[in-house]
């Protein structure tokens, strides 16, 4: 008698699962929720820190003077739109 040849079979067995449908590791995980929303939550939390350090750097990196000049320019803008709406 023939022994049975292991290799083959456990060629067989794999091959056989590979072409059962099933879900794709990526369908698998949008289906934890918890996992989902945990990453959602942190990327926007590290988004919002971020752009306050960067709100700091650009903020920083502007010389006194020219955010003074800047400021001023502002107040009179403002003044002249309260002075043409009364």
């Amino acid at each position: 008698m023939d022994k049975p040849n292991n290799d083959v079979d456990r060629h067989k067995a794999r091959s056989d699962s590979f072409l059962a449908p099933k879900e794709s590791k990526s369908q698998a995980s949008l289906q934890r929720l918890d996992m989902v929303l945990g990453g959602a939550i942190l990327v926007a939390a590290l988004a919002l820190v971020l752009d306050g350090v960067f709100a700091l750097l650009q903020r920083a990196s502007v010389p006194r003077g020219v955010r003074a000049a800047r400021s001023r320019r502002t107040q009179s803008r403002d003044r002249i739109a309260r002075e043409a709406l009364t």
